[in-house]
């Protein structure tokens, strides 16, 4: 019987035996598993004390120590965060933040009104949006109207700089004068805006336009006559005229002002492209080192640059610090801003056109020394639509005349000989390259009697090293010495002091090939021994051949020699007597005894390598129609020459490399006005009264910029002024 006593019922009055039956206690692989107990990890803290001692350290170090700029920036993050939420019950603000028209025409009212101060700078920028959209922000949220959204940050971020051409305003007091009767106007009103470009940025540019009724109207232009007509009926039966309208951009109207005033308008205008003056300084600077499209990519990746820095950038910075969700972010350069290898092209043309006559009289002014070099260039003319370009170069390597040819024969060229004979060009001697015994030297004796005509020795080399069989031929090079050493020869005298004072400074005897270079001068020896070398070096390699390559000589070799050989024997590579053929340069003391470095005038060897140049200005596969081509060989021509006359005057008379239109000469003419001197001596000043004469390059059949008409509709800043860097229109 399985039966327990419980004391405790027992004592309570209840029975104290349990009849129940005691639970079966389940065995050990009756009992269901149980998932693993997990040890909780416990965190060791800190005694409290030192804890609260450490807060209250840090908040002594907060209090004393500024806030830190995170600290700033998450601030008013935070605020604005603030101010979002809670503009549910905020209304709509009654003055937006309008896009840019509407920026422009309250920018013209508050100007009218007298808000804008214009005295003396006519531009006007606007402050950093950040600082702006903060300032509407406080003082929406005490009008109760709400915050500033993403479209109104993108119109504060897309506010231009204005540049405004108002001078009355510029110089208060400054009255405006129509260009027709001269007599002052005070009617006036805005003209439209716009873009204007520079080298980094955009901005835009507004210009007043002025009515005057003192002088008659400009007949308006019409298709039809029925038009025309019809204005002309409209004007009788009304009893009333059109008044005559102007733009205060006008080439005319700005010639009117003084000079402290006019001197304020510093943009090229090309009629449907305005631009800061510093465009048209980088494109004429870069027009004969790079191409078109270069410059304009160049000018291009600078203002992307500029817009994502001045106007991504700064838009995603306020839609951060204000908590705003960006909206149509400005990701690249709008289209509208970019600048086309078109437009690059026609603003070089047009700075061209005003720089012509400049550049011709400054050119001119080079008379040349006791040597002349002619020769023509077929790679140079092609690139231009031409056929041939003749070249002129004198002893120092000037370029005194470079033109487009139809042919490269030398009768083509005797217009341009008599050109430099009435410049006053009187050499001694003249290297040509061909016709030395025919039409060159009967054409050239004529015109300067006396003078001596020469075959250049390069080109006679020329003449027998192209009949060879290969110019990789392994004696080639060897032949070309021999060629060499039997045309010029070193001066005996002065090679036997250069190695007794090399001897004295302890050298070998031997002197290496610069030295001789240097400091010996090479002289063109008497007919008899060039004939006798020339034919000795041919008959080196006659019946010889080569194990590889064959023979080098061919039978052409020995009918250019025979052509040659007459030429020779006439004196024609001989050195002229009485004709100084070396220039001498910096000094050295060798072995106790001065030597000068020296330099020959003679052959055509400078010129053939001027011929490189020329293909650098047109750019490395360029190709240019007449006018422009003549334009960038001109141009480099003058840059040429202007380094060439630094290199050999003193550092007062050389020239700056400024080739911007007549700024030389103002700056020259203002300091002779001061002081009585020149500040530039060696310049070639510009004769305002006479007409400028051809330019020394090919002749471009496109005509001279007309000055546009000042229309009753204002469109007269598309004329040409050369003082005020305005160019004509390009259609």
């Amino acid at each position: 019987m399985n039966c327990k006593f419980n004391v405790s019922k027992c004592a309570q009055g209840q029975t104290a035996i349990d009849t129940h039956p005691r639970p079966r206690v389940p065995r050990a692989n009756e009992i269901p598993a149980k998932a693993p107990r997990v040890r909780q990890t416990i965190l060791k803290r800190r005694p409290r004390e030192k804890e609260e001692a450490a807060q209250e350290q840090r908040q002594k170090c907060t209090k004393s120590a500024s806030p830190s700029v995170l600290d700033m920036l998450m601030a008013q993050r935070a605020v604005a965060t603030a101010v979002q939420a809670a503009c549910g019950h905020l209304r709509e603000p009654q003055k937006l933040v309008g896009d840019t028209e509407i920026y422009i025409e309250n920018l013209k009212r508050d100007i009218a009104a007298g808000k804008v101060d214009l005295r003396g700078c006519p531009w006007i920028r606007p402050r950093n949006p950040c600082q702006i959209a903060h300032g509407v922000n406080e003082q929406r949220l005490r009008d109760g109207e709400r915050p500033v959204d993403p479209d109104e940050a993108l119109n504060l971020v897309l506010q231009p700089s204005v540049f405004v051409w108002a001078p009355e305003r510029l110089c208060p007091g400054q009255p405006m004068f129509c260009p027709t009767c001269k007599q002052p106007t005070k009617n006036c009103s805005w003209g439209r805006h716009r873009v204007l470009h520079s080298v980094q940025s955009q901005s835009l540019y507004i210009t007043m336009e002025y009515r005057c009724y003192q002088c008659p109207a400009a007949p308006r232009t019409s298709t039809t006559l029925k038009a025309t007509l019809s204005d002309q009926q409209a004007t009788l039966t009304n009893g009333s005229r059109r008044e005559k309208s102007f733009l205060a951009d006008a080439p005319e109207v700005i010639a009117l002002l003084p000079d402290h005033v006019a001197s304020m308008w510093d943009l090229v205008n090309t009629g449907r492209i305005i631009c800061d003056r510093s465009v048209a300084d980088l494109v004429r600077s870069m027009a004969t080192k790079s191409s078109w499209s270069a410059i304009a990519d160049t000018l291009n990746e600078a203002k992307a640059t500029s817009w994502l820095k001045d106007v991504t950038t700064c838009y995603l910075q306020i839609c951060a610090l204000h908590g705003m969700q960006p909206r149509n972010a400005p990701a690249r350069l709008p289209d509208k801003y970019r600048l086309s290898a078109d437009w690059v092209r026609n603003l070089f043309m047009a700075d061209w056109q005003l720089r012509k006559g400049e550049v011709a009289q400054e050119l001119a002014k080079e008379k040349g020394d006791d040597v002349l070099v002619l020769d023509w260039t077929k790679d140079a003319a092609a690139r231009c639509g031409g056929s041939a370009l003749f070249n002129v170069m004198d002893g120092n390597r000037r370029i005194l005349l470079s033109r487009l040819t139809a042919s490269c024969s030398p009768y083509e060229a005797q217009p341009l000989i008599l050109e430099l004979v009435q410049r006053g060009v009187r050499p001694k001697v003249v290297y040509v390259d061909d016709g030395c015994c025919g039409a060159w030297k009967a054409f050239l004796e004529s015109v300067w009697p006396g003078v001596f005509v020469r075959l250049d020795g390069m080109h006679a080399i020329m003449r027998l090293t192209q009949t060879v069989t290969s110019t990789q031929h392994p004696w080639y090079g060897h032949f070309c010495v021999l060629l060499s050493q039997a045309i010029y020869t070193y001066n005996q005298s002065d090679m036997a002091r250069l190695r007794r004072a090399r001897a004295r400074k302890g050298l070998g005897p031997d002197l290496p090939k610069s030295a001789r270079s240097n400091y010996v001068p090479r002289v063109i020896a008497d007919a008899p021994i060039i004939v006798a070398s020339i034919e000795a070096a041919i008959a080196s390699f006659q019946g010889r051949a080569h194990s590889e390559m064959g023979p080098l000589l061919t039978s052409e070799t020995s009918a250019a020699w025979t052509q040659l050989r007459k030429h020779v024997q006439a004196g024609c590579l001989c050195d002229p007597p009485g004709v100084n053929l070396m220039s001498f340069g910096k000094s050295a003391v060798i072995g106790g005894e001065e030597f000068r470095t020296i330099q020959t005038l003679r052959g055509a060897s400078a010129l053939e390598g001027f011929h490189a140049q020329l293909k650098q200005w047109l750019g490395p596969f360029a190709h240019h129609g007449t006018d422009a081509g003549t334009a960038l060989l001109t141009d480099g021509v003058l840059r040429w020459n202007r380094k060439r006359n630094n290199e050999g005057s003193g550092r007062s008379a050389a020239l700056p490399l400024v080739f911007a239109n007549g700024l030389l000469n103002r700056v020259d003419d203002l300091q002779r006005r001061l002081t009585g001197e020149r500040l530039y001596p060696g310049l070639a000043l510009r004769c305002a009264s006479t007409t400028p004469g051809p330019a020394p390059a090919a002749a471009s059949s496109a005509s001279a910029p007309s000055r546009a008409a000042v229309s009753e509709e204002g469109v007269g800043s598309s004329a040409g002024a050369p003082l005020r860097n305005s160019f004509p229109q390009q259609g």
